[in-house]
């Protein structure tokens, strides 16, 4: 399922239109960068935890040519015991 999708699906099953499923759907999306931006965790109970966490600057190389990453946060998520069930 795609972003398109995922709209269609929403608007279909809430009983709205295509365009504010579309409002909703961006705007969780937003919200949730917004937070993991800002260093926050985002937890929805039953589905899942977004969170950030530290990757380490290294250094390698490619096809001879020497490099160095700079130390950056990763955005992961955690799902919750109900999503786990759910797909089992």
């Amino acid at each position: 399922m795609n972003k398109t999708e995922l709209i269609r699906t929403v608007a279909e099953q809430a009983g709205v239109s295509n365009k504010e499923a579309l409002t909703v759907v961006n705007t969780l999306l937003n919200v949730i960068g917004e937070e993991l931006k800002k260093g926050e965790a985002v937890s929805i109970t039953g589905f899942g935890t977004f969170d950030t966490k530290k990757v380490e600057g290294r250094e390698g190389t490619f096809r001879g040519f020497k490099y160095h990453t700079d130390d950056h946060r990763s955005p992961v998520f955690t799902a919750g015991k109900t999503l786990k069930e759910q797909v089992r």
